[in-house]
């Protein structure tokens, strides 16, 4: 899964985007292991809680609209907000991972 994560990245040319990832999963499985969580489960919901940069920022709202979410004020006006929410999304239908703690750090992130 790891691999596949980071041929994503690297595929879409958002390297620098890949190694924050890589340090915060790095951190994440740190604090899992403080605060008694699944350090497995921190470490891919960091790696994946911004993945949604595979998508164009011009082309976040748009693809917002084509998948029905109720959009906010806010997220019209800056469209990088929806970010969260489609990097959950991604993760879902992309990777198929239905876990909801995976899910819902990434979707509330921000």
């Amino acid at each position: 899964m790891k691999t596949k994560i980071k041929e994503l990245y690297l595929k879409n040319h958002h390297e620098k985007t890949y190694e924050h990832v890589k340090n915060v999963s790095e951190t994440s499985k740190i604090l899992a292991l403080k605060f008694n969580l699944d350090p497995k489960k921190c470490e891919i919901a960091a790696l994946l809680h911004d993945i949604s940069v595979i998508v164009q920022k011009e082309k976040m709202l748009q693809y917002a609209k084509d998948l029905k979410l109720s959009i906010y004020e806010a997220e019209k006006r800056y469209p990088f907000l929806l970010h969260q929410r489609l990097s959950a999304i991604i993760t879902k239908n992309y990777f198929k991972i239905e876990d909801q703690d995976i899910l819902n750090a990434i979707n509330y992130h921000t």
